[in-house]
């Protein structure tokens, strides 16, 4: 066998195995099937600070996962920057279900105790059809002196962050409408 025959068969039996691929990738109406891409929550997850954030203060944070559909066996995990205190008991939330017309709530309250931009992150998973679907949420807060210096509580640490940068005067609105969301750049390499 020559090298262009080898070529040729491989390329026919790549052909025919993508073929059979697409007949497979059908529903049983023959609709194709959309494009696999990374799978969306059929949940979104809101949250709403209880005041403005003062260093020592506790503040409560409204936590809302608000499902497109009903999802099942739910939990938010949550973590902060070195500079936020959680409450233990608020570390990890659960509700057995969630629905459009009843979302789960939760009221946590956090502890700021450095000055900066302090991230609270929130991880919630549920059971949609069967499956667990996860979706993760990163709440800033900006405590004290936030607005001039623009540090993480990381940052204030001496540990490297994300950089927050205030919208300019005058800036247009984002894709979502809202004026009031930092832009949140993130290191482009692990620094350890």
């Amino acid at each position: 066998m020559t090298s262009r025959t080898v070529v040729a068969a491989t390329a026919a039996l790549l052909a025919w195995l993508l073929a059979a691929c697409g007949a497979a990738a059908q529903t049983k109406a023959g609709a194709p099937l959309a494009d696999a891409g990374k799978p969306v929550a059929a949940f979104g997850i809101e949250h709403e600070l209880g005041g403005r954030p003062v260093l020592g203060v506790p503040l409560e944070v409204r936590v809302t996962l608000r499902p497109q559909t009903v999802v099942g066996d739910v939990t938010v995990e949550l973590s902060a920057d070195s500079g936020l205190q959680i409450d233990p008991r608020d570390a990890v939330l659960s509700a057995a279900s969630a629905s459009r017309d009843a979302p789960a709530e939760w009221v946590v309250t956090v502890l700021p105790l450095a000055d900066g931009v302090l991230r609270l992150r929130l991880f919630a998973e549920g059971i949609v059809d069967g499956a667990r679907q996860g979706r993760s949420v990163v709440v800033p807060i900006r405590v004290g002196s936030a607005k001039a210096d623009g540090r993480s509580g990381d940052e204030a640490n001496g540990r490297p962050g994300s950089e927050a940068v205030e919208p300019a005067e005058g800036a247009e609105p984002d894709a979502s409408g809202r004026e009031d969301q930092p832009l949140i750049r993130l290191p482009a390499v692990d620094p350890r």
